[in-house]
C-alpha cells in the first residue's frame, strides 16, 4: 500500500503538470522520472529498516545512501 500510495503521488503530480500545459519534461524524461522513482522506493521499502512505519532514522539513512559516515 505504501509503495502504491507514493507512486501514485508521483503520477498525479506529473499529470496536473501535463494537463495544465506546465509540464517541462517529454515523455523520455517522464518515463525516466517514474522508473527511477518506483525503484527507489521499493529499493528503501525492502531495504531500510523501518521505512514503510515511519520509524527509520532519517539522518543515518542518508548518511548511508551518500557512503558518509557518522
Amino acid at each position: 500500500d505504501f509503495f502504491f500510495r507514493d507512486m501514485w503521488l508521483v503520477g498525479h503530480s506529473l499529470s496536473t503538470l501535463i494537463v495544465t500545459g506546465e509540464c517541462p519534461y517529454d515523455d523520455a524524461q517522464i518515463a525516466q522520472i517514474l522508473t527511477g522513482f518506483s525503484l527507489s522506493l521499493c529499493r528503501a521499502c525492502k531495504e531500510v529498516d523501518g521505512f514503510v512505519a515511519g520509524t527509520f532514522d532519517r539522518d543515518a539513512a542518508f548518511r548511508a545512501a551518500i557512503g558518509e559516515e557518522k
